[in-house]
């Protein structure tokens, strides 16, 4: 198959609804340290709360504070006073900066004044919490779900070029300043990055037979300014030029949005968004008929070891 009929392919093989693959469906491994730190935080704020309320703490109020700022640990962070922080946009590891006591102390006072005190601190809440930042750490989940696909299908994992020349099947994972540098890439292969992707690293290379894949991956929801520049990364990938036939660019978009883009109309007269980037992309594939654009299905049909000539 030719990058335009693989990309036919993942049109009709779209991404699941559901990928388990991107979930954090268990309770954080520290949510009982996340809890007992919260519980503590409250104490020092009822303290800081009833000590305020008198004339002659002798100090007692500040050392109070001094310790509430001690308390501030990477396990405050889904508190609701580590919450409140966030809404004073205050970084956590600041309030144990000596030259800010004095505004931490308004801070405490302006939560003190603002937001309803509690005795309860519910697991759920905290855990909630966590959730709702779950998305940040998709980062490099892609890399993962690619790997093990990957390793699955006999694709052994190398630690260094040589190495992974070595092999008819292997795969390694790029990195700014590892074995599979941008630098190290342009020496071997004489690609160069660095104006595309702003020095930052690809995600993947891998190794079938003679042929060489250089792949970027993206997981994306939904369009929007951030998600659309990082479409436009995608796009612009696939549309360099490899110096080879056997070198091959490689953009993998998985997530609910590339189903609404592969599933968009390129030759619509009036055109949406997704549907002048799915115009891009073909004609990039059809410039660069080394290069692929590929989802889930599309990186599995590409990558199956029995399609090995």
């Amino acid at each position: 198959m030719n990058n335009l009929e693989i990309l036919k392919y993942c049109k009709e093989n779209p991404e699941p609804s559901l990928d388990s693959f991107y979930f954090f469906i268990k309770k954080h491994k520290n949510l009982d340290k996340y809890v007992a730190t919260t519980k503590i935080i409250k104490q020092k704020l009822f303290a800081i709360k009833e000590m305020s309320g008198r004339k002659n703490n002798n100090g007692i109020l500040s050392k109070l504070i001094s310790e509430l700022s001690q308390m501030l640990s990477e396990y405050a962070n889904f508190s609701e006073f580590g919450s409140f922080l966030n809404a004073c946009e205050v970084d956590i590891e600041h309030t144990k900066d000596k030259d800010k006591k004095t505004d931490f102390k308004k801070i405490v006072n302006l939560y003190l004044e603002n937001r309803d005190l509690t005795e309860i601190t519910p697991s759920e809440w905290i855990q909630a919490m966590i959730d709702k930042g779950a998305s940040r750490k998709k980062g490099k989940l892609g890399e993962e779900k690619l790997m093990s696909i990957l390793s699955k299908d006999g694709y052994l994992k190398s630690t260094s070029i040589k190495d992974l020349m070595n092999h008819k099947l292997s795969f390694g994972q790029c990195s700014k300043n590892g074995p599979f540098s941008n630098k190290a890439i342009k020496e071997e292969f004489g690609l160069n990055f660095t104006k595309h992707n702003q020095n930052k690293s690809l995600d993947l290379i891998i190794k079938k037979g003679k042929d060489i894949f250089l792949l970027e991956a993206k997981h994306i929801h939904v369009s929007g300014g951030a998600q659309d520049k990082q479409i436009g990364e995608l796009i612009n990938l696939v549309g360099l030029k490899s110096p080879k036939d056997n070198i091959h660019i490689v953009s993998f978009l998985d997530g609910r949005y590339s189903n609404t883009l592969l599933g968009s109309d390129p030759s619509n007269e009036k055109k949406n968004k997704s549907d002048t980037q799915h115009k891009n992309i073909i004609h990039h594939l059809k410039i660069n008929e080394s290069n692929y654009w590929l989802n889930t299905t599309g990186f599995v049909k590409l990558f199956k070891y029995k399609l090995l000539k």
